[in-house]
């Protein structure tokens, strides 16, 4: 059973409008654009937002907008205030999980100050299998609140939270493990 919010899971399903048709009908691409990114798909596969940006056609923002939209999640840095890199930490360690494999899911979590049995996260993917499934095993029996969160915010917190994570351990990684 998933602790991942119902109201986020119930948006994944079949019913959903696709991300194409989304851009297309709220003209942030031409059916030029789309038909194009859909044969690049088709051809090496990706996702279809990355190709979107890869040629040019929308920027992060947008992708994101509407992704917010189909998925029904809010993007940190606009619609939420991002947690400090400490409350990043303090969580992964609460929880075991080790920073440096959570930022390379490109992700963040932090425990929800108004409610401590939830966690949030942000991640440019928050439904990618490997992190869902590490974060529903760590994290039990706390529901997970996820967010989208853009390059940007992503890799100025990434940054803090590696630089704090040196400081706390010294610059030691071994005694982290040891911990």
């Amino acid at each position: 059973m998933s602790n991942v919010k119902e109201n986020n899971i119930e948006s994944l399903t079949l019913e959903r409008q696709l991300i194409g048709q989304m851009m297309l009908s709220q003209q942030f691409i031409s059916s030029l654009d789309l038909t194009k990114a859909l044969e690049i798909q088709s051809e090496i596969g990706g996702r279809l937002g990355a190709i979107f940006m890869r040629l040019g056609a929308v920027s992060e923002d947008v992708i994101l907008s509407v992704l917010s939209q189909q998925l029904q999640l809010e993007i940190m840095g606009n619609e939420r205030k991002l947690p400090s890199a400490s409350e990043v930490i303090d969580c992964c360690i609460e929880n075991n999980i080790d920073t440096e494999w959570l930022l390379d899911q490109q992700a963040i979590v932090w425990v929800d100050k108004n409610a401590e049995s939830f966690i949030n996260y942000a991640a440019k993917d928050p439904f990618a299998e490997t992190l869902l499934s590490a974060l529903e095993f760590l994290c039990s029996p706390n529901t997970l609140t996820p967010y989208l969160i853009n390059s940007q915010d992503f890799d100025v917190l990434s940054v803090a939270i590696t630089g704090l994570g040196k400081l706390q351990l010294g610059n030691n990684n071994d005694a982290h493990y040891l911990k």
